[in-house]
This record gives C-alpha cells, structure tokens and sequence, in this order.
C-alpha cells in the first residue's frame, strides 16, 4: 500500500466518525431524516476504507455493498450483523432521501447509533491488523 491509499484510508475513516458525530446531533435534536443519512454515509465511509485497504473499489454505493459482502460478509472476516446493518442502513436512507412523506421511527433510528459506532469501531482495528 503506497502513501496515497494510507492518507484516503485515514480520510474516509475521519469522515466517518464527522458523520457519526452530525448523526448524534441530528438525533439530539430530532432531525431523523438527516440522522439516517449521516448514520448511513458514517458506515459507507468506514467501509470504503477498509475495501481501499485490500484494494477493491467501486464507484456506486451498490458496487460497495456488494463487494464489502462478498469479500468481508460471507467470508466471515466481518460479523454478519455488520453487513445486515450496512443493508438495512442503506435501504433506511433511500426511504428517508427519496421517499416522499416519510417518517423514521425514532425508536427504530436511536439504536442505531450505537451499533454504527461499534461497526466503525470494529473497522477500525481491522484496519489497524
């Protein structure tokens, strides 16, 4: 791994945690629409990081789905309940962005916040292996 891919790493993992940071705040103060997309874009971030790491890129939000389950999910390097997380993340945030007159459940969305930071926590010292 070269410079660049150590410095992109360590910039989408600082993105990650600004985005888990403004998902808290959201939720704080009740902004559940905007709470789902950070807590999403937290873990897409996160994941990001860890596919440069083993060199797999895509540049479509499904192209990264598909290959963090691929070579991560169903290898068992990553907990199940990660990839179950990222999915339902990411189905959330479509409903919550482009779905009109949508509601998050709160009780649905709180929970979340912190199982987003145990996975990007657990990304974390992956990346650290």
């Amino acid at each position: 791994m070269n410079a660049y891919q150590d410095d992109y790493i360590q910039y989408r993992l600082t993105r990650a945690r600004e985005a888990l940071r403004a998902a808290k705040l959201l939720a704080d103060a009740k902004e559940y629409n905007s709470c789902v997309n950070r807590l999403y874009y937290a873990v897409f971030y996160a994941i990001n990081a860890l596919l440069l790491k083993h060199e797999y890129t895509s540049s479509k939000h499904t192209g990264v789905r598909a290959l963090f389950m691929q070579h991560f999910v169903k290898t068992r390097i990553i907990p199940e309940q990660y990839g179950e997380l990222f999915n339902y993340l990411f189905d959330y945030r479509q409903e919550s962005d482009y779905r009109d007159l949508f509601v998050p459940d709160p009780d649905k969305i709180l929970p979340l916040l912190s199982q987003a930071e145990e996975l990007l926590d657990f990304i974390t010292d992956k990346l650290a292996e």
